[in-house]
């Protein structure tokens, strides 16, 4: 996988751009996703609980990275809610102890895929009948697979046991309008022995899919490809207003290599904070999106990836809003959506904290998260209990 620069701790705080230039797309000081991260700041349940707060947060475009030691259910869905992707990471505390914290993200751009976009090489729809596609079917095994294939895998144990408080739980509420958040594992199997080859971790929020991070076997040619295009069939057919593919593709510099060029390759665009929050506000609150939970679910009787993949949307099938005629596209690869940077922060002091307020390019940001505050740690509640 790969990692961001990690932020400067001398770096000073800066002043968030006029709510008129993120109106127009414009940033006066051209932040991009290669500029030097300020310190991670401190963020914090009541954060999320202040519209002003979280909307200077928000039009901050110098900060992306934030931190904190809350690894309560509740706060994590309200981030995810609100548009952040969290990771995990270890520092050093006092006598050798190493602190578990939460690394929230709100990032300067996103990886999106558009549905009409995606393209579907030739190779993958000739060997996507070798395997079947299934949803929330080896937790366990998933998350083994995440952490053995991705060096220094930011899957905490806290991370983990979180994820699986979530999925146990099924669909919870979040936000003020009752959105339905719900943890999924997408796994790619063997058609024959029904060996896991390939596969994810993600979430829904409402209408909205999020790839957290996934995996795929090295010596299985075109795997991880035939995951993605299958789960992007699924989501299509299931009406998903936004697949949230995390970080952006990255071209190679004389400092850095190539990253993530897969996720182009497969037809994904690139939208820059804002341009992605008013999408995403659009579809938060939407019906959540469905997994076949096995092939009787889908149209042609199976989930084996060559009939997911042949069964796609058309056009005009009105039970496929986002539907297009699949197209043919170069190779990608199945990765990490969410690494985390190397030594974010070194210390609990080195952690600055701040709020301001502002408005976002004329989002209008519902009521607060009546649901986060200051409770300790609590037993995640499933909708309807």
């Amino acid at each position: 996988s790969s990692q961001r620069s990690p932020p400067r701790p001398d770096a000073p705080p800066s002043p968030m751009p006029p709510a008129a230039d993120l109106e127009d797309g414009v940033d006066p000081d051209d932040v991009d996703d290669e500029a030097p991260q300020p310190t991670a700041k401190l963020i914090e349940p009541s954060t999320l609980a202040s519209p002003e707060a979280l909307e200077a947060v928000w039009r901050d475009m110098r900060q992306a990275y934030y931190v904190s030691p809350v690894w309560r259910a509740d706060f994590y869905t309200a981030l995810a809610y609100h548009g952040f992707i969290s990771v995990s990471q270890a520092v050093p505390g006092a006598n050798g102890r190493s602190f578990p914290l939460l690394i929230p993200e709100i990032q300067r751009s996103y990886g999106v895929l558009d549905f009409p976009s995606l393209h579907i090489e030739r190779n993958v729809r000739k060997r996507a009948n070798r395997y079947e596609l299934r949803f929330d079917s080896a937790f366990e095994e998933v998350m083994a697979a995440l952490c053995a294939y991705h060096d220094n895998c930011w899957l905490l144990p806290e991370y983990r046991r979180l994820m699986a408080d979530l999925r146990a739980a099924g669909p919870v509420r979040v936000g003020p309008r009752g959105a339905l958040l719900e943890v999924h594992t997408v796994e790619l199997c063997d058609a024959q022995t029904g060996e896991l080859v390939a596969g994810e971790l993600g979430y829904c929020v409402g209408s909205t899919y999020t790839s957290l991070t996934g995996f795929t076997q090295r010596e299985r040619q075109s795997a991880g490809k035939i995951q993605l295009a299958g789960l992007a069939c699924v989501l299509e057919r299931a009406g998903a207003a936004l697949w949230n593919l995390g970080h952006p593709p990255r071209e190679a510099t004389d400092v850095r290599p190539a990253c993530m060029l897969y996720k182009r390759e497969m037809g994904a665009s690139v939208l820059r904070r804002d341009a992605f929050l008013q999408r995403w506000l659009a579809a938060r609150d939407g019906p959540l999106l469905r997994f076949p939970a096995s092939g009787a679910d889908w149209p042609g009787g199976s989930l084996n990836v060559r009939s997911i993949l042949d069964n796609r949307c058309a056009p005009a099938d009105p039970a496929c809003p986002a539907g297009a005629d699949a197209g043919a596209g170069p190779e990608a690869m199945c990765t990490d959506n969410a690494p985390p940077p190397p030594r974010l922060v070194e210390e609990s002091a080195g952690v600055a904290h701040d709020a301001g307020a502002a408005q976002l390019g004329g989002t209008q940001l519902p009521a607060p998260q009546a649901a986060v505050g200051a409770a300790p740690q609590q037993q995640v509640a499933p909708a309807g209990s």
